[in-house]
């Protein structure tokens, strides 16, 4: 993923409390694929905290989260009051997914932030952080309430109002998560990640045109990403453009072979134009890569049905059934059963009723 420069004002280094290192810290956040970049020169010998704390900074940016954590937790081993030790850290469990532990490491970044000398920039990226680490647990209106926060403290953050965007889009506020990410496109009209969120919003909204043209000025600023091209393919195939759509589906899959949604949203597209052998094979790999997902198992039933095997496509809404029985897929097996054992014909028109649409 691409990381953008976002800059940001750093204090000069200030003893051994505030230290150098929260200058090399904000050289190192990156959530969504922003960056801030910004370094200063110590004015003495660095402690043993600020050694082990710049050795877990060079160790996260090298992709070594685990050993990033080792020294993290000597910081705080060392001193048990230190914010950024326990930032820092919760920034490394952020990178691993782990995100009750980034929850619990910027909780007592924010009780200890305080008495930090950059108490300020502390308590802004520790609620932005827990506010993204909630966001993912899907606990939006947390997460809203967190980065809000972090904006009243830093109001001109890039970063913070594309998180807020973000988690406002997935909790249906669409019009606020667009309000966001036009904001930070004021102040950094280069923010690929903005273009990104906002093409998102505008998909849920409905509004494919404007979806597609901000997912082409992310790609155009760099974000040459799978998750990037599978969206604006599936923006594409809604506007019934199934060439342009099956070209993104297809660079999502090189960008990250094993994407199980590229695979099913470009099978969907091969049934819309016709070509239901390569449809099939879409399909069939997208069941392959995630087995216990149900939705292609729908989809490649409706496939079935079109070529008339019916015996295939009522294996496969079973599958899709047993997967799901109380969800959308589910609910949608039931359908697509009575319908194909009844009237199979009447079912023959619909396959673009098995929409992947976990990326939105």
């Amino acid at each position: 993923m691409d990381r953008r420069t976002t800059k940001m004002s750093v204090p000069a280094p200030h003893g051994d409390g505030g230290r150098a290192a929260l200058a090399v810290l904000l050289g190192v956040w990156s959530v969504v694929g922003l960056g801030c970049s910004k370094t200063a020169t110590p004015t003495k010998m660095p402690t043993r905290a600020e050694n082990h704390l710049n050795s877990g900074i060079a160790y996260r940016r090298r992709g070594e989260h685990d050993l990033a954590i080792e020294e993290f937790t000597k910081v705080i081993e060392l001193n048990p009051s230190d914010a950024e030790g326990y930032l820092q850290r919760g920034v490394a469990y952020q990178r691993k997914g782990e995100h009750d532990k980034v929850i619990a490491d910027c909780t007592r970044a924010i009780e200890l932030a305080p008495s930090f000398v950059y108490a300020n920039e502390c308590l802004a990226h520790a609620y932005e952080y827990r506010g993204i680490a909630r966001r993912y647990q899907g606990d939006l209106e947390l997460a809203i309430a967190d980065i809000t926060r972090a904006i009243e403290l830093t109001p001109d953050s890039v970063l913070a109002y594309v998180n807020r965007g973000l988690a406002y889009s997935d909790n249906g506020q669409n019009d606020l998560a667009i309000k966001d990410l036009n904001q930070a496109i004021r102040l950094d009209a280069g923010c690929a990640e903005a273009y990104a969120g906002r093409g998102m919003a505008h998909a849920r909204r409905g509004d494919f045109d404007k979806s597609v043209a901000d997912y082409t000025k992310a790609i155009e600023l760099g974000k040459d990403d799978a998750l990037a091209y599978h969206n604006r393919g599936f923006a594409y195939r809604k506007q019934d453009k199934f060439d342009p759509a099956i070209g993104d589906f297809t660079r999502a899959i090189e960008i990250k072979p094993g994407y199980a949604q590229a695979y099913q949203n470009r099978g969907i597209a091969h049934m819309c134009v016709g070509d239901y052998e390569a449809a099939e094979q879409d399909l069939t790999t997208a069941i392959d890569i995630d087995p216990a997902w149900a939705s292609p198992y729908n989809t490649r039933g409706l496939l079935f049905v079109l070529t008339g095997e019916r015996e295939l496509a009522r294996k496969d809404f079973e599958a899709a059934l047993r997967l799901d029985p109380d969800g959308k897929e589910g609910s949608n097996a039931r359908k697509y059963l009575r319908e194909c054992l009844g009237k199979l014909d009447e079912v023959g028109n619909e396959p673009k009723r098995a929409d992947d649409t976990r990326e939105w």
